[in-house]
């Protein structure tokens, strides 16, 4: 039933700011990282849905990679594509905006065609508009401004995938799965052994 309905659903790293929670990585919606990666970016699954947002660093990312269920993709947009796009009415901080209904599920087309980054168990991944002549791209962490807290160690090997090619390459699903899916991965044998009667 995992596979089916996903690792990732949207809501499951709480809300802004309340941290008492344990959550899947230990992430939180709006994270904060001094080291980031990612600033402000949003995440999605393989369905399309905002499963949260917030920075993500190189150590994230592993950790994402780490943790991940063999065939789901933790899909990255950045921080315009996956909020700014959607305000409606613009609010004095970008928590006190109006945003469209569908900016918590804006379905996977959408989010193919925005995506910056791609984390699957098999790796990480940047999505390009065009074919690049480069393979591959090696993101090291930045300790600028005399900080300490920063592990340089830890890189990021990123592939490159044509946006042409997203389908092929990350097979995800264009929509959650239907009641009679859903029902046939519970209910397995049974469901066979009750439609063929």
């Amino acid at each position: 039933m995992g596979q089916l309905l996903g690792q990732f659903y949207q809501g499951m790293f709480g809300r802004q700011f309340d941290y008492k929670e344990q959550t899947l990585f230990n992430f939180h919606e709006g994270q904060m990282r001094g080291d980031d990666l990612v600033h402000n970016g949003g995440w999605y699954n393989r369905f399309g849905e905002k499963i949260g947002w917030g920075d993500l660093s190189h150590v994230d990312f592993h950790t994402i990679q780490a943790g991940i269920e063999p065939g789901e993709c933790f899909i990255i947009l950045s921080e315009g594509d996956s909020f700014w796009n959607f305000v409606r009415q613009i609010g004095l901080i970008g928590s006190m905006c109006t945003t469209a209904p569908t900016a918590n599920a804006p379905g996977m087309e959408y989010v193919k065609a925005h995506a910056m980054y791609v984390i699957t168990s098999d790796g990480f991944y940047i999505v390009e508009d065009h074919p690049s002549k480069r393979t591959s791209f090696i993101s090291k962490p930045w300790r600028g401004r005399g900080r300490t807290d920063v592990d340089e160690t830890v890189n990021v090997e990123f592939s490159f995938v044509n946006r042409d090619d997203f389908d092929l390459v990350f097979q995800v699903s264009f929509a959650p799965p239907s009641l009679m899916e859903f029902l046939q991965s519970v209910l397995g044998k049974r469901w066979e052994e009750s439609v063929n009667k």
